[in-house]
């Protein structure tokens, strides 16, 4: 899940952390991340989602990383973090399409990335300093672009002529993009410079804004069809026997608590067969496990082509198997048995002896549960094997006056 989300995100690394910040998974280098990552983990733990820029000496390359809270499913409660790392190459390529001069400003005013060759590494205006801690990229040690800090509109000296600047800083970040517009001549107004640059600035922001937005839709919409895809991958894997095909017991056991709910509701019938293969060990000894699989696979398409499209047939462990007969009372179900009993002697099985089955029926009564019948159907099974295989026996409704087991043989 891991990777197909760092492919979707066009990612290049991620890890999940537990809450005390144990990796419990990674992929790709991630270095870089276990920079950023304890504040990223701490907002997780808080419930938000975050995202951070930083600068990766000697290298210089710069990166985004994107965390999000990992909850369980049941309680909700915050179990750790996922954080994604996604270079900026890309956008520095974005960068050089601007005819305006741009930047990336890091939080201390060195420039990370831009589309002007000479500004690289460079102080983007005079007094930058490392504040409270150490700046993510080392300034080279050229004069300032700019004479001053420029926090809000405003106009500047820039190479020796008055240049109007935009800065805008990146949500929950102190990182900036700064865009500067170069008088060309005297403006008929300061209005009118201000009114053009800002709209210079507004379809810069568009346009990168639009391709994001278009980049994520498109991701988004591929990363749901294949995250649809694992998923009815999984669900396939984890409710189906992977020799014979047939559904396994868990989805078994699903179906059978609906069908009783069905019945207790609106007063149904519902039946249970269990039945496995007589002397199955011998087969295996005899023959070799090979054999035993393909004596199984067999004896499940039987069963497939012997049953209703309603019944539910699965295998329910080793040699056993089980089928839920729906709209059906305990002579119906025993007949279907016998009918499937027969079919599975009178098949030539390749290479081996004639191969049996006994079977045990029960139905639904009034306040069973899925253990209660399941357990009457197993008894039945028993006397079935107790009485000499190769037979049905039928686990007859236990009203006032029935008797506690009936035979089919």
């Amino acid at each position: 899940m891991l990777a197909l989300d760092i492919a979707a995100a066009r990612a290049e690394g991620g890890v999940i952390l537990d809450a005390a910040g144990n990796v419990v998974a990674a992929i790709g280098d991630h270095q870089a991340i276990d920079l950023v990552q304890k504040d990223l983990l701490r907002e997780a733990l808080e419930g938000e989602s975050a995202h951070h820029f930083t600068h990766l000496e000697p290298s210089h390359a710069n990166f985004f990383y994107a965390s999000a809270p990992i909850r369980d499913e049941d309680s909700g409660n915050i179990r750790g973090a996922v954080i994604f790392e996604r270079p900026l190459r890309g956008f520095a390529q974005d960068l050089v399409n601007f005819a305006k001069p741009l930047a990336l400003v890091d939080p201390h005013g060195v420039v990370a990335l831009t589309n002007q060759a000479d500004w690289h590494l460079r102080p983007l205006w005079t007094g930058v300093s490392d504040g409270n801690g150490a700046r993510n990229a080392q300034p080279r040690p050229d004069t300032a672009v700019l004479t001053e800090e420029i926090l809000e509109p405003a106009w500047t000296q820039f190479e020796g002529s008055r240049a109007f600047v935009q800065r805008e800083f990146i949500s929950g970040t102190r990182w900036s993009i700064v865009m500067l517009t170069e008088a060309p001549g005297v403006f008929a107004s300061r209005v009118l410079g201000i009114a053009m640059t800002l709209m210079a600035t507004g379809m810069v922001l568009i346009y990168l804004a639009g391709r994001e937005r278009y980049i994520f839709d498109s991701f988004q919409k591929d990363q749901r069809l294949e995250l649809e895809e694992l998923a009815r991958d999984l669900k396939f894997q984890a409710t189906t026997d992977p020799l014979t095909g047939l559904s396994n017991r868990l989805l078994l056991n699903h179906q059978l608590d609906q069908e009783i709910a069905r019945a207790a509701r609106y007063g149904s019938p519902v039946s249970f067969i269990i039945y496995d293969i007589d002397s199955f060990k011998r087969i295996n000894d005899n023959y070799g496990h090979p054999v035993g699989d393909k004596v199984l696979i067999e004896i499940s398409r039987l069963a497939s082509a012997t049953i209703r499209k309603s019944d539910f047939l699965a295998r329910w462990g080793g040699e056993e198997f089980a089928i839920i007969v729906p709209q059906a009372d305990v002579n119906e179900a025993a007949a279907l048995a016998g009918a499937l009993r027969a079919a599975i002697q009178a098949h030539a099985f390749h290479g081996v002896e004639t191969i049996t089955c006994s079977l045990g029926v029960a139905e639904y009564e009034l306040g069973d549960t899925a253990e209660s019948l399941v357990a009457r159907a197993d008894k039945a099974l028993y006397c079935a094997k107790v009485n000499g295989r190769n037979r049905v026996e039928t686990a007859a409704l236990t009203g006032p006056g029935r008797p506690a087991m009936g035979r089919v043989a």
